[in-house]
């Protein structure tokens, strides 16, 4: 079995564009794998940059991939890319078969948007919103969450003052800026919050926490490195598919504070993994009263996130998944 994949936007880091690049990794077995991007090579971030031989997505490429190797799957992962992909398959007359792997939620482009037989949702809330939106029969959808490479649990440090991480892409949906006025003034002494990551608010959210003596952005981390020096992750973004910090603060046994999200109540489950907020006064009032991570009840629901991410969010289970789907979708002949 032969898998393409395709995936729109590698001039930004983002949990998407880190599953794309592992699936075509894991099918690659062992060389460099191939991926279709309409990014250019002059514009493919540092972060991703030599991880596989990224290629155009253009009409003239699939054509030739396709001719090239016969009975391929293409695995796309976002849905610019798929509508391409549809388009093309109709202007070459071919029978490539096409997987659609749904990462986000959306509202907009309905009739625009063209999505093959089979299709994954990486979390119940995008496969609902693939039901409810688009109108996909549910029998045409996968459901695989995304998952990570174990990189062990972290012992909760011995410390009585709270520091609180919010690590993703500095942009409107994650709502860095939002949460930052939120909370300000409105955290206990002994409690801080850290935002870590880059996008385009980056400068924003740099002068908005400026001068405030409980908030602070940190830049780029890597939480593998760095993590330990956290008790909590802290996400409250308008939409999202299936975050991986979530899914990291899990296997690290970090305890999450998130908003009440379809697609993260997936991952954080209120009171057994940590914290969910129906609204900004609620997390205010949650901020306010979180347990230090010296006490019984943080160590208890440590241990409720790492156990949620051993049942649910190993890697081994999620390529298991993808490789008796592709399979299945290989062996059909429609």
């Amino acid at each position: 079995m032969e898998v393409i994949s395709v995936y729109n936007n590698f001039a930004n880091t983002g949990g998407a564009q880190d599953i794309a690049l592992m699936l075509a990794q894991h099918f690659a077995s062992g060389k460099q794998p191939m991926m279709l991007t309409t990014t250019s090579a002059d514009n493919i971030t540092t972060e991703y940059a030599g991880k596989a031989d990224f290629r155009p997505l253009s009409l003239h490429s699939f054509r030739t991939i396709a001719a090239e190797h016969p009975g391929a799957i293409f695995l796309s992962h976002d849905r610019k890319s798929t509508t391409r992909l549809m388009i093309y398959r109709m202007l070459c007359r071919n029978h490539a078969k096409i997987v659609h792997v749904a990462h986000s939620v959306f509202d907009n482009l309905r009739f625009a948007t063209l999505l093959p037989r089979h299709i994954v949702a990486i979390s119940s809330g995008v496969r609902d919103n693939l039901i409810s939106y688009f109108h996909i029969a549910p029998e045409r959808i996968t459901f695989i969450p995304n998952g990570m490479l174990d990189a062990g649990s972290r012992a909760p440090r011995d410390a009585h003052d709270i520091r609180i991480l919010h690590i993703g892409r500095i942009c409107a949906v994650k709502r860095q800026i939002e949460i930052a006025r939120t909370l300000t003034g409105k955290m206990p002494e002994h409690t801080s919050l850290h935002f870590a990551g880059r996008g385009e608010l980056e400068e924003e959210l740099r002068n908005t926490v400026a001068g405030l003596p409980d908030t602070h952005y940190i830049g780029h981390i890597k939480p593998a490195e760095e993590i330990d020096s956290f008790d909590y992750v802290l996400l409250c973004s308008e939409r999202e598919g299936l975050p991986l910090s979530l899914i990291e603060a899990c296997m690290f046994g970090k305890p999450m504070i998130t908003n009440a999200l379809p697609s993260v109540g997936d991952i954080n489950i209120h009171g057994v993994t940590g914290y969910v907020c129906s609204s900004d006064d609620a997390l205010i009032r949650t901020v306010g009263t979180l347990p230090t991570p010296d006490s019984d009840e943080y160590r208890r629901l440590a241990a409720g996130a790492r156990k949620r991410y051993e049942q649910y969010f190993g890697l081994e289970k999620m390529l298991s998944a993808y490789d008796e789907l592709l399979n299945n979708v290989a062996a059909d002949r429609n």
